[in-house]
Order: C-alpha cells, then sequence, then structure tokens
C-alpha cells in the first residue's frame, strides 16, 4: 500500500495528472536529485530529518481553557488553508535549484512550508522559539523564488507564498 502512494506521487509528479488514455506509453522516473534506493523508491532520510526538525507538532505551555481542546475563530482556522494539505510528498522540494545544491542545511519548500504551518496557528505558543530556529544564512533565505516549487505540487499548494510570508514575519519581528 506504502509503495502504491509513493509510485502514485512520482506519477503525478512527473507527468502531471496521471492520463487517462493508456494508449500512449508512460515513462515512470524517480524524483529527481534523490538517491535512488531501488526502481522508483527515493531515499528520504534526509528529507524527513529536515521535517522532524522544524518539531511539526502544537507547542503549548498553557493547559486549554476547558481542559480538553484549543478553540481558534473561524478567521484564525482560516489562515491554515492551503498549508496543512501537504502529503509531504518532496516533490516541490526535488524540483527546487536551492534544494539541489544545499540540501544538507536548506530545509525546502515542503518543509518551510510546514513550518510556516505552524508559525500561522494562533494556537500555538512556540512561535519566537520557531522564527529564531530559521533565522540563520541556510535554513530558509537560500529560496531565490524561481516557484518550481509551486508548478510541480501535486496538491496545486503554493509554498513559494509560504515562504514569502515566513521572510515578511521575520523581517517585521
Amino acid at each position: 500500500m506504502i509503495f502504491y502512494a509513493l509510485f502514485r506521487r512520482f506519477l503525478i509528479f512527473k507527468i502531471g495528472r496521471i492520463p487517462s488514455d493508456t494508449s500512449k506509453e508512460t515513462k515512470i522516473y524517480p524524483l529527481p536529485h534523490t538517491y535512488v534506493v531501488k526502481d522508483i523508491v527515493p531515499d528520504l532520510t534526509q528529507f524527513y530529518k529536515q521535517y522532524k526538525s522544524i518539531k511539526p507538532y502544537l507547542q503549548r505551555t498553557t493547559p486549554s481553557p476547558n481542559g480538553k481542546e484549543y478553540l481558534q475563530t473561524k478567521e484564525e482556522r482560516k489562515k491554515l488553508d492551503g498549508l496543512y494539505e501537504c502529503i509531504l510528498c518532496a516533490c516541490c522540494s526535488t524540483s527546487c535549484p536551492s534544494y539541489w545544491w544545499n540540501s544538507e542545511e536548506y530545509l525546502g519548500p515542503a518543509v518551510l512550508m510546514q513550518s510556516y504551518r505552524w508559525l500561522a496557528d494562533s494556537r500555538d505558543e512556540k512561535t519566537a522559539e520557531r522564527k529564531s530556529a530559521l533565522d540563520n544564512s541556510m535554513s530558509l533565505y537560500r529560496c531565490h523564488t524561481i516557484l518550481n516549487c509551486s508548478r510541480t505540487c501535486p496538491k496545486g499548494l503554493n509554498p513559494g507564498q509560504a515562504i514569502a510570508a515566513i521572510k515578511k514575519e521575520m523581517a517585521f519581528s
């Protein structure tokens, strides 16, 4: 099942939507600029290590007022649209020239979009710590706004916009 999900992601990345016309030959390739483990399965160890580094979970020190959940308004919730839908397929990151050249230090579009997802969440209380983790020359500022990331996302998300929003927040904080 996992292989099928990965296979489908790679198909969408390489040829756009999967064509229904089966009379034409379809070529399938692994994600570009990744080490191929076998066939079309790439090694995404570094990608997931970077994802883990942003602490992709709600961080709070104060307990919820009702003891059960942390509420937010509809407007606050709407800010997360276009961010939480990411399936972490790495299509955007592997299409980014900055990620090709600096994949050890530059977090890449997918991880930065997820980082912004937690920066934009009104329930999270560790915004300052999250921003300070990104405040260096490599983690965030290697993005040169080429926007390959936004063109290749199979979900139609816009990582470039999220990166720009982080840069804007960093400049005005």
